[in-house]
């Protein structure tokens, strides 16, 4: 639990790397503690690393199918790699129209 608990306390001050840390020394204590893998999650969601949250959350699901917070969040961070994915695959279109406009260029 002091893991967990300063896990909490890390979020609150922004320290996301050290979050992270503190709720994955939890997880190796217990891996069944649900609050553990919400601490963790929301530190990775700040991180960038949604892949690894929506693992977390769902893992969180699996002990605690009704926990609500664990299904906003598991929401959250869906829709949060879905408009990553979106934005990747409009910045990629973008790139291929360029490049489509330079080879009409060098054509002419």
């Amino acid at each position: 639990a002091l893991y967990a608990n300063r896990s909490l306390a890390l979020l609150k001050l922004r320290a996301f790397d050290e979050a992270e840390e503190d709720a994955t020394a939890a997880l190796d204590l217990e891996p069944s503690c649900v609050k553990a893998r919400l601490r963790r999650a929301a530190a990775r969601t700040e991180l960038g690393k949604v892949d690894e949250a929506i693992e977390d959350l769902e893992a969180a699901l699996e002990v605690e199918p009704r926990n609500k917070a664990a299904r906003e969040a598991l929401g959250s961070c869906r829709a949060r790699r879905a408009s990553r994915e979106a934005a990747r695959r409009s910045k990629r279109r973008v790139a291929l129209s360029v490049a489509e406009v330079e080879h009409e260029l060098d054509n002419d």
